[in-house]
């Protein structure tokens, strides 16, 4: 094999990666909050598919961010409704 060939081979075994690390940047930036967590679902999702990331990953990181934001906005409710003023 020559440098061409070599150079070739490492640019390949590091596009997978280089690819999840777009897609990653990509989610940080979307707008995750409420009435807005389907469609950001549906982009990540969508670019996820373009850069080939794998489908089982997509799913845990996505599910991850919807339940953590689901917990954002639940958590400060229930908090306030147990802590109100002769509820013990």
């Amino acid at each position: 094999m020559n440098d061409n060939q070599h150079a070739f081979l490492a640019a390949q075994a590091t596009e997978p990666q280089r690819n999840l690390n777009i897609w990653l940047g990509y989610v940080t930036k979307l707008s995750w909050r409420q009435g807005s967590l389907d469609q950001c679902c549906y982009n990540a999702a969508l670019r996820a598919a373009s850069l080939g990331i794998n489908e089982d990953l997509v799913l845990d990181v996505l599910s991850e961010r919807v339940a953590g934001q689901v917990m954002f906005l639940v958590l400060p409710r229930s908090r306030a409704k147990f802590n109100a003023p002769g509820i013990m």
